[in-house]
């Protein structure tokens, strides 16, 4: 029996086109209504993840900044894993070596040194790998004015030096670069991981996504279902990208892989289910929550 369920949100509870659909939209209503905990694991700031289900009525948890943070219905903070300031300093230092520009993540804001030709590449690279449609829009619309983006979350904060995120924020959660070539992504990966201070992770072909080696999202969803008092065989996860590994490999009683997953997502999950433009989360809880099917007692 499924309890609580953990969704990744780009390329997994999202469309082509970044957003849910009705029928993902019905799906999440319904087993919530049953008493299901549904929740979204994304890599995304608290008020970037709550923007789009939110929209449509739905309020659940958030496991944010790929697991560094977690949320509950209420918007309660139950867990926060920032980076060490010291170990946010060296991370910048050495990106800085690799002369790619950064993205920062703190509290529920977004610092970043990109300039519009940095988001060139990033498109670029979406368009390579057939994700661009939804996230050109939510990336241009930064570059735009206005304190808000299309979707309503806020513009990221531009900085001229990557520690200058330290003059507005105290906590930085998550250390990321997008548009660089696959083959500096692997490196980028592999040097990290090896220092055993950090995890590095991908969400895209073309990004690198650095965070305290506690703050992932398997060992935070264990923490979460823990914390509600719902057993590992209890959880139902699912996502596509190499930052949803943690996750996927772990016990969990059902781990999915979407049909537009990286290979080694789908390697590890137990069950498969559609990609997420033809509504791969809502299918498969269709199939395995039997209250979601109308067959509650």
């Amino acid at each position: 029996m499924i309890r609580l369920i953990a969704s990744d949100m780009d390329g997994t509870l999202l469309n082509a086109q970044g957003q849910m659909s009705e029928r993902t939209v019905r799906e999440i209503k319904k087993v919530q209504e049953n008493g299901v905990i549904f929740a979204v694991c994304t890599g995304r700031i608290y008020s970037s993840a709550r923007t789009e289900p939110e929209k449509h009525g739905i309020h659940c948890s958030y496991l944010c900044n790929s697991g560094a943070q977690i949320f509950d219905e209420s918007g309660k903070l139950l867990r926060s894993i920032p980076l060490e300031r010291e170990t946010a300093y060296w991370i910048m230092k050495e990106l800085k070596k690799y002369r790619v520009p950064l993205e920062i993540q703190a509290e529920d804001s977004y610092y970043v040194t990109y300039t519009f030709r940095d988001v060139v590449k990033k498109c670029y690279y979406r368009w390579r790998n057939k994700r661009l449609s939804g996230y050109l829009k939510r990336i241009l619309f930064q570059y735009l004015p206005g304190k808000k983006n299309q979707s309503g979350a806020d513009k990221p904060i531009r900085l001229r030096k990557p520690e200058d995120v330290f003059l507005y924020s105290n906590e930085i959660y998550k250390i990321s670069s997008s548009g660089i070539s696959p083959k500096k992504v692997t490196e980028l990966k592999k040097y990290f991981q090896s220092t055993g201070k950090v995890t590095a992770v991908s969400s895209f072909s073309d990004n690198v996504e650095i965070t305290d080696i506690r703050a992932q999202k398997g060992p935070s969803l264990a923490w979460y279902a823990e914390h509600l008092g719902i057993s590992p065989d209890e959880v139902m996860a699912v996502g596509d990208s190499d930052n949803d590994l943690s996750m996927i490999q772990w016990d969990f009683g059902y781990t999915v892989a979407m049909g537009n997953a990286m290979d080694c997502i789908k390697e590890a999950a137990k069950y498969r289910t559609l990609d997420n433009t033809e509504d791969g989360v809502a299918v498969f809880m269709e199939q395995h929550i039997p209250v979601s099917a109308g067959m509650a007692d």
